[in-house]
Order: C-alpha cells, then structure tokens, then sequence
C-alpha cells in the first residue's frame, strides 16, 4: 500500500466538500474523531489483531487469515507508539514465530535496526532471540580495524547487480577454488549462526535481497517507515537498469532461441518452440501490465489494479 493512496481517502473522509469514491458526501456526523489517547489504543488494537490473525492461521484454528486484518499500513505522528505496539506484539507472538519461519523487521537504517534492538531487549525480549543482519557492504562490529561484513563487498555487490548469485560465482565457487576470506567472512558467519526468532535489517537490505536468505517462510514481515520512498532512484544497491518504465512496455520484445552450432534439428526445433512460448508469454503480460497501469490512473499501482487487468 502507499502512504499517498491512503492519505488521499483520509483526506475525502475528513473533508465533507469532496465526494467519497461512491459518489456520495459523507456527512460530518459520519466522522469519528479520537483523541490522541484513543488513538494509541485502537493502534494497539489493530496491531495485536494482525500478529493474532496470522498466529491463528499457522495453527491451523482458521483455513485463511482475514486480509483486512493482516495487511496493514499504519500511518502515525510521530510519538503514537507505532514502534513500541508492534515489539509488544511480537513479544506475545514469539512462541509461534520461533517455531514458524521468524519474524523480519526491516528498519530504514542498520542504525534504527539497532536501536529497536535494544528497545526490544528493554521490553523483555531476551537478546538470543534478535539478530540484526548487515549487508556485505555494512560495517563489521566485531571489527577493530574498521572492516567491511564481506572484505570483496563491492565485487559482491557488482556481481548481485548483475544478477548473479555471488555465493556460486564469488564465495565458493567451486573447481578448487574459494574466496581467500571465505573462513573468516562476517557475512556468511552470521548465517552460519542460524535462524533466530526475530530478524533486523535495513531497508537497503529489502531493496536488494528481498527476503531471500532471511527466512524460507517468515511468521510475519515489519516494514518500519515508508519503504516506497526509497524509490529506484534512491536503491544505491540497484541497477536502475533494471527497471522498466511504462513506455519500454509498449516496445516489442522477442526471445531469440539459443542453440548450440551443430545442433541437431530436434534440439533446434524444440529450442525454438520454447522461444516462440516465452515471447508470447512476454507480450502477454506486457499487456496485462500496461492495463493495470491505465486502471491505476495515476495512482500507485496496487494489488486490485492487477487483479481487475486479469
């Protein structure tokens, strides 16, 4: 969800003047005003529902957790207690999320990720259940010499962008040959040490990685802070190559079939008929895409514009 798509209905519902997306104008006895106290409370409310509604799904007491309790965004003043609802949440639900893939927390920076450490540690979470993840670029804090997490970090990171994955071409490749740091890389140490109930990172770490190597099926997954803001202009981690922009859609795209000289006329064949699948494939969700692009008018392209263009 974006923060601009939900203020905007915040906007209409507060503001009698402009239409509801129905057509209708609410009416000013329509609208509920809370006071700051109130609005801690349903805060807590609505985290506490989340965290139970997924604890509830996993054990099995619900064939499919309510989406409109699950996928929340929370959009506070500063002081609310946003932060402090959702480590009071994930304390109640620990149990359950040790035995179920985990918890992600991305934070904006590792520095943030560091500090709700410690507020989690000071809300009674004890501190073997945290780890905080650092990016092969991070500063390594068991370092008294100012090294990076992975001491070949910016061959690591050039070969990520690339699309390649660094473990297979850079760490251990194989044939004999190993990344000369590769026994005493932090990095990879602290996947060595396994998974914890409660995982800490920075949104760079998202931006790039996703949540690939964090956790095969997390419990849950905490976005602190508007995420959609970095933005690809603003993922040093990406190549902004990478990203398509709505007019490249309109071009035409075809895959070639790649076959080896020599080849024998069934291989050429099939290779061929794979290329031919794979472009139809291609041009067929360029144009579900550019559909849901013009259903979205404008606006962030969200999960229903998808769904509505099929």
């Amino acid at each position: 969800a974006s923060s601009r798509w939900l203020t905007s209905r915040i906007d209409r519902a507060l503001n009698p003047v402009q239409p509801l997306d129905d057509g209708t104008t609410p009416a000013a006895n329509d609208i509920r005003r809370v006071t700051t106290d109130e609005a801690r409370v349903l805060l807590r409310e609505q985290v506490s529902e989340a965290f139970e509604q997924v604890a509830a799904f996993r054990r099995g007491e619900v064939d499919k957790p309510s989406f409109a309790a699950i996928g929340k965004q929370i959009t506070a003043d500063t002081g609310l207690g946003k932060t402090k609802a959702v480590i009071n949440a994930i304390k109640a639900n620990l149990a359950d999320a040790e035995s179920g893939g985990g918890m992600l927390y991305f934070a904006k920076t590792l520095r943030l990720a560091d500090e709700i450490r410690e507020r989690m540690i000071a809300a009674g979470i004890r501190e073997h259940h945290i780890r905080v993840h650092r990016g092969r670029g991070a500063d390594d804090p068991g370092s008294v010499d100012g090294r990076k997490m992975c001491q070949r970090h910016e061959l690591a990171e050039a070969s990520a962008r690339a699309g390649q994955n660094v473990e297979r071409t850079l760490c251990n490749p194989g044939d004999g040959y190993r990344c000369p740091f590769f026994e005493t890389c932090a990095y990879r140490r602290q996947h060595a040490e396994g998974q914890a109930a409660i995982t800490l990172t920075s949104h760079v770490t998202l931006a790039l990685d996703g949540v690939d190597g964090l956790s095969d099926k997390p419990f849950a997954i905490v976005i602190d802070e508007d995420f959609a803001a970095m933005g690809p202009a603003k993922r040093r981690d990406r190549d902004q190559g990478q990203f398509l922009t709505a007019a490249q859609l309109e071009r035409k795209v075809t895959i070639n079939a790649g076959v080896n000289e020599g080849a024998d006329a069934e291989s050429i064949s099939k290779a061929e008929a794979d290329a031919e699948k794979a472009t139809n494939d291609i041009r067929h969700y360029r144009r579900l895409i550019r559909k849901a692009i013009s259903n979205a008018a404008g606006d962030y392209l969200r999960l229903d514009h998808l769904l509505d263009a099929g």
